[in-house]
């Protein structure tokens, strides 16, 4: 219960499966793509920080209140 109190998850992947599938794994990123592509599927950007603000964009996400993808832009 703390996980999900204090915002943190867990993820375990087994990679010998995937190393095994890279046709599958080359079908299901091209899916994504596509999908993309025809404006199905989008990213939620949250936020935009600037490389001078990386430590609030680090506050932020460790927050816990971001909801979406944080953008760092290397340069403006």
């Amino acid at each position: 219960m703390d996980l999900i109190q204090n915002n943190h998850g867990l993820f375990g992947l087994a990679l010998n499966r995937l190393l095994k599938n890279t046709k599958e794994i080359k079908m299901v990123i091209d899916e994504l793509f596509k999908l993309y592509d025809e404006g199905l599927i989008r990213p939620e950007i949250n936020r935009v920080y600037g490389l001078d603000n990386i430590t609030d964009a680090h506050i932020y996400q460790q927050s816990g209140e971001s909801t979406g993808k944080l953008i760092l832009r290397l340069n403006d």
